[in-house]
């Protein structure tokens, strides 16, 4: 009767045992898979920063108002004012 239970403590012991060692494999592969995505973020950010492109919000290109040197060049070159 006591061997029985002995048998039985090592048996739920070793289930414990298995059941922590599959725990932190579980644990490990996620810190591995959060350690890639990591880097491959890093990555990203760093090939946006580095090929111009920025967080802050797009600006809009306002419109080239012609010099009056310009627009005497245009009208003499027949560009403007054409019926």
């Amino acid at each position: 009767m006591v061997e029985e239970k002995t048998e039985e403590t090592k048996t739920t012991e070793d289930n414990l045992i298995d059941s922590a060692n599959k725990a932190a494999e579980r644990v490990e592969k996620a810190r591995d898979d959060l350690a890639k995505e990591n880097d491959r973020m890093e990555n990203l950010l760093a090939r946006e920063r580095l090929g111009g492109k920025t967080e802050g919000a797009p600006q809009e290109e306002t419109e080239k108002t012609a010099t009056p040197a310009d627009y005497a060049k245009q009208v003499l070159a027949g560009e403007i004012g054409k019926v």
